[in-house]
């Protein structure tokens, strides 16, 4: 029962994800996002939900600050809509890995 809550929660919150992704076009987003750019893209998810998608995001994050907090770093908007459209990405996230 636990397991099904934590699918539908998943699922939920991808099927948010793609949706928002697909509004992009109207908004202008700069190429390098922030992380309230990056969240407010995402769906204007929370800190705890940014938490699945973290490391799926890894390969578009580039450091631009001092420190190591995610304020210290900016995402690739071009390779973030690609991570999340990728049909391999969401297998991975359906299995929970």
């Amino acid at each position: 029962m636990f397991e099904e809550m934590i699918e539908n929660l998943k699922t939920s919150v991808r099927a948010t994800v793609l949706e928002t992704v697909k509004d992009i076009v109207v908004e202008n987003f700069p190429e390098l996002l922030s992380y309230s750019d990056l969240k407010r893209m995402l769906g204007g998810i929370d800190d705890t939900t940014f938490g699945f998608y973290e490391s799926m995001l890894e390969p578009a994050k580039s450091k631009c600050g001092k420190g190591m907090t995610r304020k210290s770093f900016k995402w690739s908007k071009e390779l973030v809509i690609k991570i999340i459209n990728d049909p391999r990405n969401l297998q991975l996230q359906r299995r929970g890995k």
